[in-house]
């Protein structure tokens, strides 16, 4: 029996998954044509056993430069100021050139800004939030892959990015595995009584699909995945039952969906806030919790999603969609379907570049890089300044 760390099938090796809306039709099976909604969220994750970027084993970095930044920290006056950020600049340069010399484009001014590249050995997870990201390690230390960490991280950003992403997510994915790239559409599909144009593009319950994520995540775990779908879930649920503290920026996040829906959903605010914001707006650096959300996430988990489009889950959305008056039904709930599709692609200045085809707007870069085919355009667009 193969051990944990050694599935019976090679892993994948590679996984990109957004959790995004799409604003182009998609129709419901055997229905009309229907339009996207705006909803945006991501979680990008990849698995590899060397850092792509660099080939063979990794040079010994130089010594950091000699450089009191402190005392330039804390030069505030305005003549010290500048002088302290001319040293500072200096400084940066040369470490940048020895960089340079060393490892080449990881000294480039694309990468030396105040983060340095990421390099590891086994596995690389990358979101836009850190517990999420961490989330998706733990699924690769207890055995997993790509695809288990980026629906770990997946979930978890629900939790911890509440305001930017949701259970009520679409999600697209591509996946490389055996020398092939597959892609996974898993975006909603709009109401099925909704007419062509009668959709509400802003917010508000009218611009609400069929939530795509919760299937889409069943769906990629099962064709890919090797840990139990449950396990997936135990950071997010963890999160949500225990709490976080809240960054700066996650924090922005809730003071300005506060203030939006205050004003535009009136009729609805108290809903979102009794979920979101009991107690007011979280102050930076407070615990958030919510145990709702752990309570839906761990639905979601027991039955593979089926609770949420067949089930108990499927029913409270039914019901509170038809009291705001919205077309969303429970047959729209229980139609929804993934879809498995062949990406598209274009070779650009020897790489070839993946993307996923309409109802997506991944089209959209594979066209502007054929069009940057045909431009002098430097590689490095800040330049060697």
């Amino acid at each position: 029996m193969a051990s944990p760390w050694q599935p019976s099938r090679p892993p994948p090796r590679f996984i990109s998954c957004h959790t995004r809306g799409c604003t182009t039709p998609r129709s419901m099976p055997s229905q009309q044509p229907s339009l996207q909604s705006s909803r945006r969220s991501s979680s990008p994750v990849s698995d590899t056993t060397r850092s792509p970027a660099i080939s063979g084993p990794l040079p010994a970095l130089p010594p950091a430069p000699s450089c009191s930044w402190l005392q330039e920290r804390r030069s505030y006056s305005a003549d010290l100021h500048r002088l302290g950020l001319t040293t500072v600049q200096t400084c940066q340069a040369r470490y940048a050139d020895r960089m340079k010399s060393m490892i080449g484009d990881f000294a480039s001014p694309v990468h030396s800004q105040r983060r340095s590249p990421v390099l590891a050995p086994n596995a690389v997870v990358a979101t836009s939030q850190p517990l999420a990201a961490s989330a998706g390690l733990e699924m690769i230390r207890r055995g997993g892959n790509a695809v288990d960490a980026a629906v770990a991280a997946a979930i978890c950003l629900t939790v911890v990015e509440p305001c930017s992403n949701g259970i009520g997510s679409d999600l697209v994915a591509q996946v490389w595995d055996e020398g092939r790239v597959y892609g996974l559409n898993g975006t909603g599909r709009s109401p099925a009584a909704a007419p062509p144009g009668g959709v509400d593009r802003n917010v508000g319950w009218h611009s609400v699909d069929v939530p795509g994520a919760p299937r889409g995540w069943a769906d990629l775990h099962g064709r890919f995945g090797v840990l139990p779908f449950e396990e997936l879930f135990v950071p997010a649920v963890g999160y949500a039952q225990d709490g976080f503290p809240l960054s700066p920026l996650v924090w922005q996040g809730f003071s300005e969906a506060a203030t939006r829906y205050r004003r535009v959903l009136a009729d609805h605010y108290e809903g979102w806030a009794s979920v979101f914001a009991p107690d007011g707006v979280p102050a930076p650096g407070a615990t958030w919790r919510s145990s709702r959300h752990a309570e839906t996430l761990q639905a979601i988990a027991e039955n593979n999603t089926e609770s949420f489009y067949d089930g108990d889950l499927a029913d409270t959305i039914a019901r509170s969609a038809r009291a705001a008056g919205v077309m969303l039904s429970r047959d729209d709930l229980a139609r929804h379907r993934s879809e498995w599709v062949e990406p598209l692609s274009v070779h650009f200045r020897g790489h070839e570049v993946w993307e996923m085809p309409p109802n997506t707007q991944g089209i959209a870069v594979l066209i502007a890089l054929r069009l940057l085919e045909e431009l002098e355009v430097d590689d490095d667009p800040s330049g060697e300044d």
